[in-house]
């Protein structure tokens, strides 16, 4: 089995449970903190822990295969008598992927690499389908009111007017673009609506490119795309979705219409008052969400200072922050900063399970030099080998050749301390030998 399937293996065990660590996180501080803050401070929220929830499984997986420290910041998230007790979940990924479970991350490997090719299929024909859609709209022609309320919004919210296109292709608006942003409107909603009815419509669209929705939800999609597989995954999506409207939402509620004369305008216009009906789950019109968007229209809630709301996401930033932290911690090194020795009263010592042979290199062949090297290693807990140092050098550029096959490649069952897997500091010694057959054999010969 290759170092990738390993790694992508290594990257779906930990996603499972990380992600829902922290959903579960993000649900409590939201509930908790973030009850009485706009909709706006919410969606920032539910964005930052979407990326938590990529983030978190790529460092973990990292941590764990020695490519990286856990941050130091941990200590101080974690407080030392709860380190010191054990009482930290500690969810190490595999030891080792070798003999029974090889075939096991070599097929969840495989699963993976066609998920991802399924959902990147997927992602970019929604793009194509889009850029056909948005080349297919045209001008709006003879339709005054329109320009009069592209005209108003823009004075309203102190932007240029937003630009509009038609389209007989679309059941419900939506803001698009990258560079050159626009609203999408359906055609029969532009000719037959009224002045109201526009500026909701508009004007809620229009909340979505001054805050540029557009370009930052498809830049979140594709960074989401590699854990789209986990249920959590798509709950996070939901609520950034949802927030992102509410959001736009309040924009329309605050400053261009009543709210209840809004809900009434979102009602008509989901149930078909401008043309055939929009199907459920198109664009902002989901059945689930056009119903917590009338709710929150409809209610009247107390919201904290905007200073008090600055702090509690602040806060809430740092509590999800804690959670990824954790979460790689417990799948990082050891909490001992250094190895254990073999001296040490209770460690067991490492057992090689799997070695390759180092490359015998051209000079030393030459020469017909030979000898034997020592080195000192860091055999990690996860049965992993770094950090090797040169005890007694055999020269000729074989003592390199072989730290790097043996950190490259060698797999050990780890040391113990009492049970527990440790990182521990072993004496290797590598014997070179030029032999007919096998020629540039090497071996270890003990720990």
């Amino acid at each position: 089995m290759t170092g990738i399937e390993e790694i992508l293996a290594d990257f779906v065990l930990a996603a499972l449970w990380q992600i829902g660590l922290i959903l579960a996180a993000a649900l409590l501080v939201d509930r908790v903190l973030l009850s009485r803050t706009r909709a706006a401070v919410r969606h920032v929220h539910w964005v930052i822990a979407s990326l938590l929830a990529i983030l978190v499984p790529v460092f973990a997986v990292a941590a764990t295969r020695g490519w990286i420290e856990p941050s130091p910041a941990v200590a101080v998230l974690i407080p030392a008598a709860i380190a010191d007790s054990g009482a930290l979940l500690s969810v190490a990924l595999p030891e080792s992927w070798s003999g029974t479970g090889e075939g096991l991350a070599a097929g969840v490997a495989l699963g993976y690499v066609a998920y991802l090719l399924v959902a990147l299929g997927a992602f970019v024909r929604s793009l194509l389908c889009l850029r056909r859609l948005t080349r297919s709209a045209g001008e709006p022609r003879n339709l005054p009111l329109l320009d009069e309320t592209r005209q108003e919004l823009g004075r309203r919210l102190s932007i240029p007017p937003p630009k509009v296109l038609l389209s007989d292709r679309i059941a419900a608006p939506v803001a698009v673009g990258c560079r050159r942003p626009f609203i999408l409107l359906p055609s029969v909603l532009a000719k037959d609506a009224d002045r109201p009815t526009l500026i909701a419509v508009l004007g809620h669209e229009t909340a979505h490119l001054r805050r540029r929705d557009f370009p930052l939800n498809i830049l979140l999609e594709a960074l989401l795309l590699p854990i789209l597989f986990h249920p959590a995954v798509w709950y996070l999506r939901a609520k950034v979705h949802l927030f992102r409207e509410l959001a736009c939402d309040e924009t329309v509620a605050d400053g261009l219409l009543e709210r209840k004369a809004y809900a009434r305008t979102l009602l008509r216009v989901a149930e078909g008052g401008f043309g055939k009906p929009v199907p459920p789950g198109q664009l902002a019109f989901g059945v689930d969400s056009l119903e917590k968007r009338i709710r929150s229209l409809a209610g009247v809630r107390e919201l904290a200072t905007s200073r008090l709301q600055s702090v509690r996401l602040g806060v809430a930033g740092l509590i999800l922050a804690a959670t990824g932290f954790a979460a790689v911690a417990a799948c990082g090194e050891a909490p001992r900063s250094e190895p254990y020795m073999l001296a040490e009263p209770g460690v067991a010592a490492p057992v090689l399970i799997a070695q390759t042979v180092p490359r015998y290199t051209d000079e030393a062949i030459q020469a017909g030099h030979e000898g034997v090297g020592i080195l000192s290693c860091v055999i990690r807990r996860n049965g992993r080998v770094t950090d090797c140092e040169i005890q007694r050098p055999v020269g000729y550029g074989l003592d390199e050749s072989a730290i790097r096959e043996i950190e490259e490649n060698w797999r050990f069952r780890p040391g113990t301390l009492d049970g527990e897997p440790v990182d521990v500091r072993a004496t290797v010694e590598v014997n070179f030998s030029l032999r007919k057959d096998p020629p540039d054999r090497e071996e270890a010969d003990r720990l």
